[in-house]
């Protein structure tokens, strides 16, 4: 049966429908009806080329844009910078407005930031991520790093005296036990601290002789 020339004329002179892939023609937007029309613009400098359809990836752009201008931690900025899945953005387009998202995998990254680890991460899988929990992880990791480094220096310090040291010792040790053993512990902390004190004053005094 053939059919009538009119129809396959009108079939013919048709857009094609928009099934999402790149390079659709879409009729009511005479103006993007190119293969490679023009994205929005990146308002963050930094952000990685993403993947997708046309629509996904301009969808994906304005999400991100909005996104970048809340008040993120560094370490979540570069993340959310180094998506390169547009579909990404679409499923956690709620970023904008909660500042909560589903940590991506590595391969929706460019690999230029590695993915957190859980200790990170507040949400992996439906785990909802909170920015305030990953500050307060980042704040209690800072404050370790600061009570390492100054128990350190402490440490080094008090090797410089051989009593002092001594002293030191008998004090951590004081606190791992209860009782009498507690007691004496702590009284021979006191008397290497005094003996380390009489050596330095005896010191001091033979400088302060030769000097006069």
């Amino acid at each position: 049966m053939a059919i009538d020339p009119k129809i396959l004329a009108r079939m013919r002179s048709a857009p094609p429908e928009d099934d999402g892939s790149e390079g659709a023609v879409y009729a009511d937007e005479p103006e993007l009806n190119k293969p490679e029309a023009p994205l929005p613009a990146d308002k963050h400098p930094g952000c990685a080329a993403l993947v997708g359809t046309w629509k996904q990836k301009k969808w994906a752009t304005d999400l991100r844009n909005g996104a970048l201008a809340l008040a993120w931690p560094p370490e979540t900025m570069a993340l959310l910078k180094s998506i390169t899945d547009a579909t990404w953005w679409i499923a956690n387009k709620a970023v904008v407005h909660s500042m909560k998202f589903k940590a991506p995998s590595p391969q929706q990254t460019n690999g230029s930031v590695a993915v957190p680890a859980s200790a990170f991460m507040a949400r992996y899988g439906d785990v909802a991520l909170d920015v305030d929990v990953v500050e307060r992880q980042n704040r209690l990791a800072r404050d370790v790093a600061a009570r390492v480094s100054d128990a350190e220096r402490w440490a080094a310090s008090v090797s410089q005296n051989p009593k002092l040291a001594e002293a030191a010792i008998l004090a951590v040790l004081s606190r791992l036990y209860e009782g009498t053993m507690k007691t004496r512990l702590r009284n021979a902390s006191r008397a290497a601290l005094d003996q380390s004190e009489n050596a330095v004053a005896k010191d001091t005094d033979a400088i302060n002789r030769m000097l006069t």
